[in-house]
């Protein structure tokens, strides 16, 4: 119980934080905007620099915790995707983005503060490695089909590259990947510089869950609700459920590894499917809904999964 107080309690109270002030003149409009580019562009980049250059030579990445992750997701989004277009007769373009909204967990703004919360720099690096697959391969897999499904023929191998190109400016990976080759050289970081490294890396937890919150406030409940609901299931339980039993029956994870993998797979969704489906207009009612109902939700399944896997839980 204390461990749920001195994590989850923190972790939604900003996010609380940040939507109540949003709904004010003091982050409301363009405010909102700066504060989110700033975490993006300036205090997770600290955060993931600090944690590389820290973490050479320590415990290993675990590649089993992608297979885990992503071993749970696609099936589901695949199987969902595939059963809404063929048996349900839905479109093509609506399936791919359900499928999306089963899976695409908010890992940057606030994966990245629970693992750090619980698991320090190594569960930064760990949580990097899942950001560096996630928003290729679902924007990579969703465009594709929604090109399909609305007959414009869109190429994949485009939609590759143009991810690839994404992640070599990439600012979040960036600072992760300098941060490996500088630790991994052991270049001294002078005084100052190292100084005002470490006062945005303290910034960035506390200031990305704010910027969720103020995001928060452009979505609402609307669309088919029933749907909205068993998709935020799906999301919230039977993903992390597989993910589990993947890592820990297949692959044999354990320990730390285990958790964060089931944590990660059990947050709520994150705000890239919602400007996906903005930019195709399509499914956006539904999925702005399913949004808010994960995170809403996840507070109460996040607290139980941490009282249950987490060190001290």
């Amino acid at each position: 119980m204390a461990l749920i107080f001195e994590t989850v309690v923190p972790i939604f109270g900003f996010v609380v934080l940040g939507y109540i002030l949003a709904r004010t003149p003091v982050l409301s409009g363009d405010l909102a905007k700066g504060l989110t580019q700033f975490v993006f562009y300036c205090a997770i980049p600290a955060l993931l620099f600090r944690a590389g250059s820290r973490i050479f030579g320590a415990e290993p990445l675990e590649p089993g915790l992608l297979v885990a992750f992503y071993g749970a997701a696609l099936p589901i989004y695949l199987s969902l995707a595939l059963w809404l277009w063929k048996v349900r007769g839905r479109p093509l373009a609506e399936a791919a983005m359900t499928g999306m909204s089963s899976v695409f967990t908010n890992t940057v703004m606030l994966g990245l503060p629970m693992a750090y919360a619980l698991f320090g720099d190594h569960g930064l690096l760990l949580t990097s490695s899942i950001i560096a697959v996630n928003g290729l391969m679902y924007y990579t897999l969703t465009t594709t089909l929604i090109e399909l499904g609305q007959g414009r023929g869109g190429s994949p191998l485009r939609q590759v590259w143009g991810g690839l190109k994404g992640l070599t400016r990439n600012p979040i990976l960036i600072g992760m990947t300098v941060g490996l080759v500088w630790g991994a050289l052991e270049i001294p970081i002078p005084g100052p510089a190292a100084k005002m490294i470490d006062m945005l890396a303290a910034a960035a937890p506390p200031v990305a869950l704010i910027a969720l919150g103020t995001s928060l406030v452009k979505f609402r409940l609307a669309g088919d609700l029933l749907e909205a609901v068993w998709v935020s299931a799906i999301k919230l339980a039977v993903y992390p459920a597989l993910t589990a039993a993947i890592g820990y029956y297949l692959v044999g994870l354990s320990g730390d590894t285990l958790t964060l993998a089931v944590l990660l797979s059990a947050l709520p969704v994150g705000v890239n499917p919602f400007l996906l489906a903005s930019r195709y207009n399509v499914y956006v009612n539904r999925c702005g809904s399913i949004i808010l109902l994960t995170t809403g939700m996840s507070i109460l399944t996040l607290a139980a999964l941490i009282a249950l896997l987490a060190p001290g839980g």
